[in-house]
């Protein structure tokens, strides 16, 4: 029989619903959208050479028109 260590308890403070300032991750935009057709997020990324993508470049992302139509719909 294994025996598993103890966990140390999960600090889930930051997921918190007042929690005013969430971060990002990967350079994707902050305000989540949706194409008012096919549903596509604004953080699926568009293609991208990876390796010269760092932690501080903002990925290029699907655009929406001012109707809420994704590129790929529009």
């Amino acid at each position: 029989m294994h025996r598993f260590p103890r966990f140390q308890p999960i600090d889930l403070s930051a997921y918190a619903p007042e929690t005013a300032a969430s971060r990002t991750f990967y350079g994707l935009p902050r305000h989540v959208a949706f194409c008012r057709r096919c549903v596509i997020s604004n953080q699926r990324p568009n293609s991208a050479v990876e390796f010269k993508h760092t932690r501080d470049t903002a990925k290029a992302t699907i655009n929406f028109d001012e109707e809420g139509v994704c590129d790929a719909c529009g």
